[in-house]
């Protein structure tokens, strides 16, 4: 099974990571490793204690090239 997960980082420098298709299992670390490895123990955590993992609707995902000035 394959999930799409995003990285974004906070204010405070803290990468944030989650799901794209997955709502509720989040994670976060100093590093984009530490995000996921946090990520990844999140929904194995999740499963093992018998919560129902659902994807939600999401039909895509797409990187758009806006062309905004930076």
């Amino acid at each position: 099974m394959t999930h799409f997960a995003i990285f974004e980082e906070a204010s405070d420098g803290r990468i944030w990571s989650r799901f794209a298709d997955i709502d509720g299992i989040v994670g976060n670390g100093a590093t984009i490793d530490e995000a996921r490895e946090s990520l990844l123990v999140s929904i194995r955590l999740a499963s093992e204690a018998g919560e129902v993992i659902a994807a939600d609707s999401t039909i895509a995902v797409e990187r758009l090239e806006l062309g905004l000035p930076a």
